[in-house]
């Protein structure tokens, strides 16, 4: 099986392809104190990962992106999945999103105020306790990848050369200019404002919104 790994702070949460989800503590503090690494701990989807009322739920999907704050963690992946947990990654709880498309990545600007982002051009909010709700984005490529700044200075890339910045907690998207025509996979903050996008092609950009360029 497969797996991509995300350093989160001290915590490695590697996202696997299959259905599991694996989460590993205290990485450096162990390292300072020269005790041997911890292992990894898999959860597995079919025990871990409960739905919304509780029961177990199909664990054979795939998991793309992963966000995390204090103890609250959000997971999200193939056919609108969406998982939340509260307590570190112990448990998983199923979030309803209502929309078949797969979902590629999370960014919040709160553990109360998620962004996901995905095939067709889907892009969700939950900003009440895991009510999920569509807004739009005005593209239908796939999009790949979310970082923000804040509620207000929110960045999504994708396919196509596709970026999108919203300045309105996700009311309202405006589409810059990326000066590529590749897919763009990631996305983070470039220094002094704006970000930086990568993706296929050799694609290495930064954008700036008009608001950044002042």
């Amino acid at each position: 099986m497969q797996t991509k790994q995300m350093m989160i702070g001290a915590a490695c949460i590697p996202l696997a392809l299959a259905g599991s989800l694996l989460v590993s503590r205290g990485v450096r503090a162990r390292a300072a104190r020269n005790e041997a690494p911890p292992t990894i701990a898999p959860i597995d989807a079919d025990d871990e990962l409960d739905d919304d009322d509780g029961d177990d739920d199909d664990g054979d999907r795939a998991f793309y992106g992963v966000w995390s704050l204090g103890r609250h963690a959000y997971a999200v992946g193939e056919a609108g999945t969406v998982y939340h947990s509260s307590d570190g990654g112990e448990s998983w709880f199923q979030q309803t999103t209502g929309v078949p498309e797969d979902l590629r990545a999370v960014w919040g600007a709160a553990p109360d105020e998620l962004y996901a982002v995905g095939d067709g051009g889907r892009i969700l909010r939950s900003r009440h306790e895991g009510e999920w709700v569509a807004l739009a984005s005005g593209t239908d490529e796939d999009l790949r990848a979310v970082w923000g700044a804040g509620p207000r200075d929110i960045y999504v890339a994708g396919d196509a050369g596709t970026v999108l910045h919203s300045t309105d907690r996700g009311a309202t998207w405006r589409r810059l200019d990326s000066g590529t025509d590749e897919d763009l996979r990631a996305i983070s903050a470039a220094p002094g404002g704006g970000v930086i996008v990568v993706g296929e092609g050799g694609a290495l950009r930064r954008v700036r919104s008009s608001a950044d360029a002042t």
